[in-house]
Order: structure tokens, then sequence, then C-alpha cells
């Protein structure tokens, strides 16, 4: 079960940076399931998750650092989801573990 994000200013700026220091690979993978699971909302879709998204993974991979981390945030920002008691926020649309961001600060 996940939440709708309701949080302070602060929490969604936290994430925000944190979305910023992920590297390249995570953030492409991110959007490369953004992009499948928006062709999955299609009913008239019929590949199973693989050749696009490895194509969408390539070509995001060659995007800038600070391209695909914004526009992870705009596509998590979108969905406003988080964790049961609203302590990580979903970056990817599946609420993938590995793709959730605490909204409290992380110290290095």
């Amino acid at each position: 079960m996940a939440w709708q994000w309701s949080h302070s200013q602060e929490a969604y700026q936290n994430v925000r940076e944190q979305i910023k220091i992920l590297d390249v690979e995570t953030l492409a993978t991110i959007l490369a399931e953004w992009s499948e699971y928006g062709r999955f909302q299609n009913p008239d879709y019929e590949d199973s998750f693989g050749e696009l998204y490895n194509k969408d993974l390539n070509t995001f991979r060659n995007l800038p650092l600070d391209v695909l981390s914004d526009v992870v945030w705009d596509r998590a920002s979108e969905l406003s989801l988080c964790t049961n008691g609203g302590w990580l926020a979903h970056l990817c649309p599946y609420g993938c573990g590995c793709h959730m961001s605490p909204f409290d600060t992380v110290e290095d």
C-alpha cells in the first residue's frame, strides 16, 4: 500500500537533492521504467518488458545528468507516492525498494 505525499517543502527539497546525487545508470533505469509503465497503460501494447525498455535505457544513458535528475523528479512528484508512513518517496512508478528516496536529509 502506498500513500500520497503530504510533506513539507523542505522534505520535497531533500528528495530532489538526493535525486541529483544519483548516478547516470540509476537515473536511466528509473526513466526506462517510467517509459515502460506508460506503455503498459495502453491496452493495445503487446510487447513484454524488454526490447523497448532496453532501447530506452540506452537512450537515457546518453542524456546529461541534470536532465535525467530533473525528469525523474518531475515524474516522481507527479505520481507523488510514498511508503506507508510517508518515509520514502517512490522515484519509479513501481515503488521498487532500490528506487526510493527518504524525505529526511541524509548525512554523508
